[in-house]
């Protein structure tokens, strides 16, 4: 954790100002970092690692940081987890009034619409990432690193003390609904979790 200390570390990803972000801020803070704002473009992000104005940063995925942004060129490590972003979401905002107008059945075909959205992009998401580890190992230029237990148990421990603090009523109500869930499920998934290693020929 020391090696923050004195880190100047893009953070966030395209909307500045979640709550999470904002967070991570105060983590990073707390940790002697200094968190920075502002576009991670191609260019930006680029120039700013090669110039030293920054030390290191976060975007999106390794996909789309290799595909859009070429950071791959510039830097020499890429971590997981993002443990700094442990849950994406997707969503669909409507408004309430036009959706309370719609038959019971364009709702459903809506409901529909957004899970095979979900599906196909998580997967396409999950498979797209996969072969970019795979390219960034074979070429040995990006080092692939695993950010160790300890040290992600630690920051887990700080985003849940500030998660606790969060005065909003509807962040709590969300937050609550999902340590309940939380609770729950993940005694099951570790049950569900091998222990044993695929060999492939």
């Amino acid at each position: 954790m020391d090696d923050f200390k004195g880190l100047k570390y893009r953070i966030g990803d395209r909307v500045w100002g979640r709550t999470g972000d904002l967070i991570w801020e105060k983590i990073l803070s707390d940790l002697g970092g200094s968190p920075t704002k502002g576009p991670f473009g191609r260019l930006g992000g680029r120039e700013a690692l090669l110039s030293g104005r920054l030390d290191a940063g976060e975007d999106n995925t390794p996909w789309r940081d290799m595909s859009f942004l070429g950071i791959h060129e510039v830097v020499k490590y890429c971590y997981f987890p993002g443990i700094q972003d442990m849950a994406g979401f997707l969503e669909l905002i409507v408004n309430n009034q036009k959706w309370d107008a719609l038959p019971p059945d364009l709702k459903e075909i809506v409901k529909g619409a957004c899970d095979s959205a979900m599906a196909r992009s998580l997967t396409r998401w999950a498979v797209d990432d996969a072969k970019v580890v795979k390219i960034l190992n074979d070429e040995d230029k990006v080092g692939i690193r695993k950010i160790p237990r300890e040290m992600q148990q630690e920051i887990l421990n700080k985003f849940v003390a500030y998660y606790d603090q969060v005065n909003d009523p509807m962040f709590q109500k969300v937050w609550k609904s999902q340590k309940e869930f939380m609770k729950i499920y993940i005694p099951y998934m570790r049950l569900q979790q091998t222990d044993v290693e695929v060999k492939l020929k």
